[in-house]
């Protein structure tokens, strides 16, 4: 019987998902090194293969209570993927990690300051257009000038992060940027302020303890994931917020409400779909979850038949198509995997979805179904 995934990271039995992700960086630092001394030796090399094999499965919060859960069942263990020594020196997982930084939100540029990000000018609360118009590369500029000022505190998980932006008075909105970043970049061990910045420090007055990121380090666009405003029932720490009058300013006027956006550039992207859909989208998120599901199932198949992994083009996804459109995406996907006719494909979408009717030409816009259709197929069999 394999391992499981604590026995891979040497952790004691816990559901706690910021001790795996602890036990994760301290073990990848371990391996890591460890193959760089050893040349690449096979047994260094296959344990960091496993750590990271078996990482993947667990990477998010989700996914580590739905691992925990079976778990608790007697049955889970780690999935053993066949990588080769080379896949795993050229890995993206390899050295890096997910981590979560807080920052300063305002609506306007209505004062100057490289310590504050200005997002898109929110109109009409229109958080497709919001999602439009964001500026990831602006975002990463502006978190590159952020460190080149100095070190700061950041979670490993985005509760983390709010907890480190409670810490202090408010006087500001602040957003959760979910990047990913070298492991070089972040501290080897968990401080306060004051033994970072010195007990003097008028500022440094709270006593948790969070990892640190290093001065210096610069972003790119494709280091993030999402970014999401900290909703008001959120903020605990607020006599300075309500008197400056900047809580006066209503949050939807600075960002959408209930609104993450997520950067389709990212290849994890797949794994943090967090973004918060209105009711009335239940068939966008049944495409979504489908997606994900095909994925998955993709991704397994092409393992066991040692073919190539086609799910690249998931990251490409819209996630503000509509539900015609992302039924065709899905069928797309279908006939590109199995090679199989772009009717069939559709007949099998149709099938997970339950409901044939969907994919009927004659229930809908004839126009639009055919010019859905087109496109999508045209796309993604190219």
């Amino acid at each position: 019987m394999g391992k499981t995934v604590f026995e891979v990271l040497d952790l004691d039995i816990t559901n706690d998902f910021i001790q795996l992700k602890q036990a994760y960086i301290r073990k990848l630092r371990e391996l890591s090194a460890a193959v760089q001394r050893a040349e690449g030796a096979e047994e260094e090399t296959a344990a960091l293969k496993e750590l990271l094999q078996t990482y993947r499965q667990v990477n998010t919060e989700v996914k580590f209570q739905d691992y925990y859960e079976v778990f608790c069942t007697g049955d889970a263990v780690a999935i053993s993927l066949d990588l080769s020594n080379d896949d795993v020196e050229k890995s993206d997982e390899l050295n890096l990690i997910d981590i979560f930084i807080p920052i300063f939100v305002l609506h306007k540029k209505n004062s100057q300051g490289s310590t504050i990000f200005y997002p898109p000018v929110l109109e009409d609360n229109d958080a497709i257009k919001f999602r439009n118009n964001f500026d990831f590369a602006h975002l990463a500029e502006f978190l590159t000038s952020l460190s080149k000022k100095s070190s700061f505190q950041v979670g490993l998980t985005r509760q983390e992060a709010e907890d480190i932006a409670n810490q202090h008075s408010h006087h500001r909105y602040q957003a959760i940027v979910h990047v990913t970043i070298p492991l070089s970049g972040l501290s080897t061990s968990r401080k306060t302020e004051s033994q970072t910045w010195g007990p003097g420090l008028l500022s440094a007055k709270s006593d948790s303890n969070y990892f640190w990121l290093h001065k210096n380090k610069s972003f790119l666009c494709g280091d993030i994931i999402t970014i999401g405003i900290m909703e008001l029932d959120q903020y605990h720490n607020t006599p300075r917020f309500l008197s400056s009058g900047y809580g006066f300013i209503p949050l939807q006027s600075v960002w959408p409400s209930e609104c993450t956006v997520v950067n389709h550039r990212h290849p994890l992207v797949i794994d943090y779909q967090t973004i918060n859909q209105s009711a009335s989208d239940d068939d966008f998120l049944a495409a979504t979850y489908l997606a994900e599901a095909l994925k998955r199932k993709e991704q397994q198949r092409a393992l066991e038949s040692d073919g190539p992994e086609f799910f690249d083009d998931v990251n490409t996804f819209n996630y503000w198509l509509s539900p015609l459109s992302a039924v065709f995406f899905l069928a797309a996907t279908v006939s590109r995997f199995t090679s199989q006719s772009a009717t069939i494909a559709l007949a099998v979408v149709g099938a997970l979805f339950d409901d044939p009717s969907l994919l009927d030409s004659d229930t809908s816009d004839e126009a639009d179904y055919e010019e859905e259709r087109s496109y999508f197929l045209g796309t993604f069999r190219s």
